[in-house]
């Protein structure tokens, strides 16, 4: 099984948890949002403002877990902020509604975007064995 067959299974703007480490090395949860996966990667937004980005500009080892039609997915790797603008502006299009009320542009508020593009994503349907797919 690949990424692409897990894009499948999980919906865009699935609401999940995402784990960061602290100045101290204390894991950091926070509710987040993940947004799609493309071509090998699983996108995430936030902004420069915010504890998160600070955090994974320290450590860029970040977790993420959701849930969805009774599957669980955990993701892990390291986070890259995406520095091209044509990639920022479309994933910003694409992104939910509630997004875009706070950034109203791929300009607005410190808007940033965030992948893990080399990681892992272990993932179980109902109660079976996790799977575990590295990308």
């Amino acid at each position: 099984m690949k990424l692409d067959e897990i894009k499948s299974l999980l919906s865009e703007h699935t609401p999940g948890s995402l784990a960061t480490l602290d100045e101290n090395n204390t894991p950091d949860v926070r509710g987040f949002e993940f947004q799609c996966i493309e071509d090998d990667k699983v996108y995430f937004f936030t902004n420069t403002n915010k504890k998160v980005y600070k955090q994974i500009k320290a450590n860029p080892n970040v977790s993420f877990f959701c849930m969805i039609n009774g599957s669980q997915f955990r993701f892990y790797g390291k986070a890259v902020f995406v520095q091209d603008t044509a990639t920022v502006k479309r994933l910003h299009a694409g992104a939910s509604d509630g997004v875009k009320k706070f950034y109203p542009t791929s300009e607005s508020n410190g808007f940033t975007v965030f992948c893990i593009e080399h990681g892992q994503v272990a993932f179980v349907q109902g109660f079976g064995p996790f799977k575990t797919i590295t990308f």
